[in-house]
């Protein structure tokens, strides 16, 4: 949540264009949501909504289109902290009939 501070002091005291038409799916943007920016993935966007994957915490949410922004170069910076894995042997919780 540290760098979510970070972001927030960023885009929180500046205003800016809704400028989500200029983005596409893969694309990594600033999206806000819950009083929070976070840096995301787009997923897919669409005129209203963007569906978006934290790249830090690895939640998937979808967001007005409003709520997203171009990310500025300097928050690209940090790695990515969210990582993809999966436990071995394990049962799918999905009822297979």
């Amino acid at each position: 949540m540290k760098y979510s501070y970070f972001y927030s002091a960023y885009y929180g005291t500046k205003v800016f264009e809704e400028d989500c038409h200029f983005v596409s799916d893969g694309e990594v943007v600033a999206a806000y949501k819950d009083n929070y920016w976070f840096r995301a993935k787009i997923i897919k966007c669409s005129k209203e909504n963007v569906m978006v994957f934290t790249v830090d915490f690895g939640d998937i949410f979808l967001v007005h289109s409003s709520d997203i922004r171009i990310i500025q170069e300097e928050f690209l910076i940090l790695p990515f902290q969210a990582i993809e894995c999966f436990i071995q042997e394990t049962l799918s919780n999905v009822d297979s009939k």
